[in-house]
């Protein structure tokens, strides 16, 4: 059981799934057209890395900026390489994402890049039938549901299915994650979705199946784990991706 009183707020993405770059093989594997165009397939691959290695710095950190900018202009040359790809498209939404953070940090205009980061999430939902991963597929579905459509409801049977199938993979720890998010309030859901124990549960649940990742290490730092008494304290889960959400045109 978690315990709950909250340590001092950090500007950190709470969403450090978002900047997740999806490079394990499976994931890779997952593109079912191959760019025929090899510079583009190594912008694809570049985008990966670089979308990768910008999770060794928190939001705000040059190095991180400057390596999310590199991971833009390379995964926007494969997304107009292979158009009707939804997978490059969907690494550029989330690079995109990251970006908005890091100006948001900074007090700066996020919401051109959420605009942005909305059309490719759009771009990558309508071309999603282009991969071979069933449940990449509904990642993508489960991601517009919640930022396109705003219909939490819609998301969390999605993600929960992903989590259900896939163990130990990269996909189910991102679903936990999404899931402890819209049960901690944030992402601009409605209250009512809103239930703490099921947003503990799925903390613990991603503490205890990946400890090494991003997320558990956000856990750990920022929500302060206590290795000893098996808990977190924390009085509310933090809210630091509403902003961003509420930027994203809405589809009714």
């Amino acid at each position: 059981v978690l315990s709950a009183k909250v340590s001092g707020p950090a500007h950190q993405a709470l969403a450090v799934r978002f900047a997740s770059a999806r490079n394990d093989s499976q994931q890779k594997k997952a593109v079912t057209r191959l760019i025929a165009n090899g510079r583009a397939h190594q912008d694809l691959l570049g985008g990966l890395a670089d979308l990768e290695r910008a999770l060794a710095y928190r939001t705000g950190e040059a190095k991180g900026a400057a390596l999310l900018n590199s991971a833009q202009r390379k995964l926007e040359l494969a997304a107009e390489a292979d158009d009707i790809n939804a997978f490059p498209r969907f690494l550029l939404a989330q690079c995109l994402f990251n970006l908005a953070k890091q100006i948001e940090a900074s007090d700066g205009d996020s919401t051109p890049l959420m605009k942005q980061f909305g059309r490719e999430l759009r771009a990558a939902y309508r071309f999603r039938d282009s991969l071979q991963d069933v449940n990449l597929q509904r990642e993508i579905e489960a991601d517009y549901a919640l930022l396109v459509r705003g219909r939490a409801e819609e998301a969390i049977p999605l993600y929960e299915q992903i989590t259900e199938s896939q163990g130990y993979s990269d996909t189910a720890r991102r679903a936990n994650w999404m899931l402890a998010g819209i049960y901690g309030g944030d992402w601009g859901v409605d209250p009512s979705f809103v239930n703490q124990e099921k947003a503990k549960r799925r903390i613990i649940q991603v503490l205890a199946l990946w400890p090494e990742s991003n997320e558990a290490r956000f856990i750990r730092r920022v929500l302060r784990w206590d290795e000893e008494q098996g808990e977190t304290k924390f009085e509310h889960f933090p809210k630091e991706n509403e902003s961003l959400a509420r930027k994203v045109d809405r589809e009714v």
